[in-house]
Parts: structure tokens; sequence; C-alpha cells
């Protein structure tokens, strides 16, 4: 059984958009996330020599991306077949460099995507699974600890007005 690969429904969309802006030149880009889970997609220039048989991906991009992105890890790169399947070619796997990041195709020829880890002398697919946007659960996560927070001052506050209310006056000072 493959290894699941997580693409939600809205990364997936921006994939197959940006192949088919990007028609009949290949697109690339940098797959951020955790593990093998995927929050976003950051399209990058594409400055192969051929670019409607090849991809490069701009140096400059991965370098932008992890000072934009502080604490997100790639977990794997993208580009499209416009014309071909979404399968590694000869030259995508002589390129590639990265054997623990996952490398996904975009085929145009069926608006297919694939998901494969490619190392030395090794290609195994991924099993792509679809999962809900993301970011809604990273901000139920993040909307947790803000009400905890909230939870306690509420009942700071509460707990200094009931004490005020229930002490008696303080006695006058001769």
């Amino acid at each position: 059984m493959a290894e699941a690969f997580v693409l939600p429904q809205p990364v997936l969309d921006a994939l197959l958009a940006h192949a088919h802006a990007q028609a009949p030149r290949e697109c690339c880009g940098i797959l951020l996330g955790e593990d093998r889970l995927v929050t976003e997609a950051l399209p990058a220039a594409n400055i192969a020599a051929s670019p409607e048989r090849a991809y490069a991906l701009a140096p400059a991009a991965l370098t932008d991306a992890l000072l934009r992105h502080p604490g997100r890890d790639v977990i794997g790169f993208y580009h499209s077949h416009p014309l071909h399947d979404a399968q590694p070619s000869a030259q995508d796997i002589a390129n590639w460099h990265y054997p623990e990041l996952a490398m996904v195709i975009i085929s145009l020829r069926d608006s297919r995507v694939a998901a494969w880890q490619v190392g030395p002398g090794v290609i195994t697919p991924l099993e792509i699974v679809q999962q809900a946007p993301v970011s809604s659960t990273l901000a139920r996560s993040a909307a947790i600890p803000a009400a905890a927070l909230l939870s306690a001052v509420i009942a700071v506050v509460l707990v200094g007005a009931i004490a005020l209310a229930i002490l008696p006056p303080a006695p006058a000072i001769p």
C-alpha cells in the first residue's frame, strides 16, 4: 500500500489552476506543510531554458519561501506536464535531488495529479488523500488557546468584583 500524501482540495485546485495558467509551459512551485500534510502551495518561476519541455525552479523562490514562512517545512515540489502523464520523466528523475521530499506532478492531458517519492534507484507512488480545507482546522486549533485565555481573564475579573462586593467597608483610620 502506498504512503499517504494529504492534499486539501483548495491546494489541489490551486495546483491545477497554476498549471492551466502557465500552459503550454510547465509550471513549478514549492509545497509547504508538515509530515505529509500540504498546507500551502507557493508558485515559483520556471527558469528552464525550454520551459515547454522542462522546469527549473528559480533558486530565489526557495530562499524566499523559507524566509517568508518561518517554522513551516518544505515537504515537496510540484511541476506540470502539459502534454504528458503525471509520471516522472527520465529528466525529472535525473534532476531530482530531494529523496526525502515529495515530487508532485500535474498532468494537463487528463487533469490528474500524482505524488511520488523519488530516491536513488527507487520511484514510489504516494497515495493522494484529499482533506477538508486546512485553514478551518488551523483556525479552530488557534481559537482554543484564545478562548482559554479569555475565560481566565473573565474569571479573575468576576472573582475581584465579588470579593469587593462582599467585603465589609474598611474601618476609619484615626
